[in-house]
């Protein structure tokens, strides 16, 4: 079926948007898992406090790593004990006029770590008495309302954990998301919620959002290189490229407007004075931007999905590495990736940026850093449980939350939607969609909904799953991903047949009745219907027929033609003229629906005929409800 084909599509156009688009939505840094590498031996974890040893590593780093992903500039800074320990600057901020990169002058977009600076003033306003983290939001909000469709309303904790229930990637194709789930049901990535957390501060200090961040954290701290207003070209701002046909390709801006979910320019040697900050519980030499116990509470565990898995502080999401506990946050836009980790225990804090698209550069800085100056203590190995049918109770389908529920956007729901079955010796098989790289991966249980990867697997994080009260699992963890099972009726398969099916009754509706009335005519048969309503019955089937495939084939094709790019701009015009059909077919089908009850009260055709027209009029109606579900009766954008 063309358009649940199409979804695969769709989905890659969404991706790209959430990962380039004017809000970025999904931080790769938050779930792509580093696969394993090779690093120099390990040293030990004194060795950190040597510029010279950490000068040699990030050399030796990035002289493999630009290459190997094509990045043409990056900048990095670590901090330690309160200081610089090194800020360097490798490649070009621009390519064309070989401007090299600066630590202390070059700004990048930084993306997604934007973030962190939201939270913090979010937090600031809390340390000043002026707002409440367990407050509902839409006290504070003056020009947004949330939905109520809860009992539990969406507040300031929530919006900082990504707890809200908020959907994501419903506002790429248009329209504002809506809450999905209760409030701190679930850890779910959104931008919008961060959106809605820097209008409150707005909206509670009178300030513009900008400038309240200028005025309280980037003056304070120094860092006169920063800013949440994106910057007009200029050598000092980094220019971001894509690789194609052998050479860098310069982007455009990825952002045009001020946005409390990612448009923070830096420099690196600025972000080493908010690491400081972070590092130092909420002080840089004499300034204070936060009170102690306030960063502390950014700093702690908030909320997690599993308990034996990472979860989140305010704002910053918590990572175990090599035994190591890190608050760390990733960014991701068209032609800039970027991540800030710190170590609290060590008084460390590790910031790049690049002006490529390539996610997993900063992953593997980070991984390969801790590996050679905080090396792994020696892993225990996964073994499988005895019990082999325990793990069929997690069988099923899992589609990562973040999805689009209320927009025409869901119809890419089935392109993440991850599978999982059950092996032989209990071990589970989990398959993932193009959109998480790993293939499939096998996982023993460890405990009771919790399961980690067999020896090998591009993804080393646990999973861990959640029953509610009559035992049955109703979610999957990985890492900050969140999945809900889906019912059987919900999944790919199913729909996609179900699809399929009763597009293949329009096509043979269309063709059969075609050709009877050809036939009848070319053989000068007469009708022997005298009826005009059961005339009008037959008909009506053909017309419903010929709407619903022509559909189908508008909207495949508008969006192969519109390509995923296209999809940045909102909904394309032609898929506006096309959601009219359905409207006019579910009036049709239900016009159809009632000649047909009136075939039989009245004994229109032969029995065969009327149980062919019968078939029709319950597939019409049956493709409506199918269209109400992915969102496509009506103009939900």
């Amino acid at each position: 079926m063309k358009a649940f084909r199409n979804a695969s599509r769709l989905a890659k156009g969404l991706l790209w948007l959430a990962t380039s688009g004017t809000l970025l939505v999904m931080c790769s840094a938050h779930f792509a898992s580093a696969q394993q590498t090779s690093t120099p031996p390990a040293a030990s974890a004194d060795a950190a406090n040597d510029p010279k040893n950490v000068e040699e590593f990030l050399d030796s780093f990035f002289k493999q790593k630009m290459d190997e992903f094509r990045c043409p500039g990056a900048t990095v800074v670590i901090v330690k004990d309160g200081k610089i320990l090194l800020a360097k600057g490798y490649g070009y901020a621009d390519v064309l006029h070989q401007i090299p990169v600066d630590p202390d002058k070059t700004r990048f977009h930084i993306a997604s770590v934007s973030k962190l600076f939201t939270a913090t003033t979010v937090v600031q306003l809390y340390d000043r008495g002026v707002l409440k983290l367990d407050e509902d939001v839409n006290h504070y909000l003056k020009h947004t309302r949330l939905d109520n469709n809860y009992p539990q309303p969406v507040t300031p904790f929530n919006l900082l954990t990504h707890t809200a229930g908020l959907e994501d990637l419903s506002f790429l194709m248009g329209g504002t998301p809506h809450r999905v789930f209760p409030p701190g049901a679930v850890i779910s990535y959104s931008n919008y919620g961060f959106e809605l957390a820097g209008e409150t501060v707005a909206d509670i200090s009178g300030t513009p959002f900008a400038d309240f961040v200028a005025s309280n954290i980037f003056q304070p701290l120094g860092m006169t290189h920063s800013s949440f207003v994106p910057p007009p070209s200029s050598p000092d701002v980094a220019q971001g490229y894509t690789f194609q046909d052998g050479m860098f390709q310069p982007l455009g801006p990825p952002m045009s407007r001020v946005s409390a979910a990612g448009s923070v320019t830096s420099t690196a040697t600025d972000m080493a004075r908010f690491m400081i900050a972070h590092l130092q519980d909420g002080r840089h030499g004499d300034i204070r931007i936060l009170s102690e116990s306030s960063a502390r509470l950014m700093h702690q565990r908030q909320i997690s999905n599993h308990p034996k898995l990472a979860g989140m502080g305010l704002g910053f999401w918590e990572e175990f590495k090599n035994g190591q506990r890190a608050l760390q946050h990733g960014g991701d836009l068209q032609g800039f990736q970027s991540r800030l980790y710190l170590l609290p225990e060590k008084n460390l804090g590790l910031f790049v940026a690049i002006n490529t698209a390539s996610r997993q550069l900063p992953i593997d800085l980070t991984n390969q850093f801790m590996d050679r100056f905080y090396p792994a203590p020696t892993p225990v190995p996964a073994v499988a449980s005895s019990a082999k049918d325990s793990s069929t109770r997690y069988v099923g389908s899992y589609l990562w939350t973040r999805c689009p529920h209320s927009t025409i956007g869901k119809v890419a729901a089935s392109s993440f939607e991850i599978k999982v079955t059950s092996d032989e010796n209990g071990t589970l098989k989990l398959t993932y969609p193009f959109v998480f790289p790993w293939g499939t991966i096998r996982y023993a249980e460890i405990e009771p909904l919790l399961f980690r990867p067999l020896p090998g697997a591009v993804n080393t994080d646990d999973i861990g799953f959640r029953e509610d009260n009559q035992g049955k699992i109703t979610y999957l963890f990985q890492g900050p991903l969140a999945f809900a099972r889906l019912r059987w009726w919900q999944t790919t398969l199913v729909q996609s047949a179900f699809g399929a099916s009763l597009l293949g009754v329009f096509f043979l509706a269309c063709i059969g009745l075609a050709g009877h009335l050809l036939f009848r005519r070319w053989r000068n048969i007469a009708s022997t219907t005298t009826s005009s309503l059961a005339r009008t019955a037959r008909t009506l089937v053909w017309v419903i027929s010929l709407l619903n495939l022509s559909f189908v084939a508008g909207a495949t094709l508008t969006f192969a033609v519109v390509g995923p790019y296209g999809l940045g701009h909102g909904v394309p015009t032609p898929i506006k003229w096309l959601l009219v059909i359905p409207l006019v077919t579910a009036t049709l089908s239900a016009a159809l629906f009632a000649l047909n009850l009136l075939a039989w009260k009245r004994s229109w055709w032969t029995l065969s005929a009327r149980v062919l027209h019968s078939l029709y009029a319950v597939a019409a109606i049956a493709f409506i409800a199918c269209l109400n579900y992915w969102n496509l009766l009506g103009f939900h954008y």
